[in-house]
């Protein structure tokens, strides 16, 4: 009877030690699993704001009706003052007040830089 009872001890031992294993990888994995959805959370805020910058840089680069027209104007506008530009050179050219004009720009670039 002594040696029964000695055989079921172990046995008894080993169910509560296998218990307590159990409680402690469940535990663990308890925590790893909340980890693992903070980790999702997080994942899933940074993708959806890379998604915003993402659609605002394919936004800029795309050419809308808008855009074209605006460009458009701009350049148009540029190339207007490109050759009012050289009109006014050529007429400060033919009033022979090229070495005038040459002091002027001197002197308004040189007050440009004086006040910065």
């Amino acid at each position: 009877m002594v040696q029964a009872h000695y055989f079921g001890l172990p046995s008894s031992l080993k169910e509560v030690a296998t218990q307590k294993q159990t409680k402690k990888l469940r535990k663990e994995r308890d925590e790893v699993v909340r980890e693992r959805d903070e980790l999702k959370a997080k994942l899933s805020a940074v993708s959806s704001e890379l998604a915003t910058y993402k659609k605002k840089e394919e936004d800029a680069r795309y050419f809308s009706r808008e855009k074209m027209k605006k460009e458009a104007t701009r350049i148009s506008r540029e190339d207007e003052l490109s050759r009012e530009l050289k009109k006014a050179k050529a007429f400060i050219s033919a009033c022979g007040l090229s070495v005038d004009y040459q002091q002027f720009r001197y002197n308004s670039t040189t007050r440009k830089n004086v006040l910065e």
